[in-house]
């Protein structure tokens, strides 16, 4: 396939070029304005959708959207990802958590490089643990960072990877830090991911096959944490 071909089977849509970037949060860390500091300049539309009502968190967060709505806590983001991604009004999809700090030389490089070319319909980069501060013991993670809005979905089930990406540019070069607070804090929130997966079993949303997968990650993330 050349380079003009795969441009052409790429499709953009008619959506301006520029970047929405969200976050679903639910109680953030002490990091949360300095996270939203980061990321506000750098792109043309910042939605936050709080899984929590009338907390401080959320107060900071109304400084900082441009869009920004109130939804009940479902446990973990995923069915409220497609609906917000569904509201964004640009081109390429920022997504970031809560307790993640994108630095600003990423920023530049998705701003002065990446949204200007049509080769690649996402950007995977490295995501880095931190636990109270100190760099863990265990593997690096990637990260989907950004993608394009049209043609992409995510499911509303735990751990729902992103669709339609066609061509993902992966700089493992560049980082996001993840700041997890206490390896135990992380336990507990496997704990729950776990009871959210048997709860989508049940309801049918998901099969046995996936229900394994889906709580051998949460396995993984809380053995890494428990040596």
């Amino acid at each position: 396939m050349t380079y003009k071909e795969f441009n052409e089977g790429l499709d953009f849509g008619n959506f301006p070029n520029g970047i929405s970037a969200y976050c679903i949060f639910y109680k953030p860390g002490k990091r949360w304005e300095t996270i939203l500091k980061a990321v506000k300049p750098f792109v043309e539309e910042l939605i936050l959708v709080g899984q929590e009502t009338n907390t401080e968190a959320c107060e900071i967060a109304k400084k900082y959207a441009t869009q920004y709505w109130e939804t009940s806590c479902k446990g973990f983001p995923e069915p409220d990802r497609q609906p917000t991604i569904d509201k964004c009004k640009y081109r390429w999809i920022l997504t970031f958590d809560s307790d993640e700090l994108i630095s600003s030389p990423l920023m530049k490089f998705i701003r002065e490089r990446f949204i200007k070319q049509t080769k690649y319909d996402g950007l995977k980069v490295q995501n880095i643990s931190l636990f109270d501060d100190k760099q863990p013991h265990f593997e690096y993670c990637t990260k989907h960072l950004m993608y394009r809005k049209q043609g992409t979905l995510i499911k509303p089930v735990l751990h729902s990877q992103i669709e339609g990406v066609k061509n993902n540019l992966d700089m493992p070069q560049l980082v996001v830090l993840h700041y997890q607070g206490s390896a135990e804090k992380q336990i507990s929130k496997c704990d729950r991911y776990d009871k959210v997966a048997d709860k989508l079993f049940e309801d049918g949303l998901i099969s046995k096959e996936e229900l394994v997968n889906k709580k051998g990650i949460n396995s993984q993330s809380r053995g890494a944490m428990e040596r």
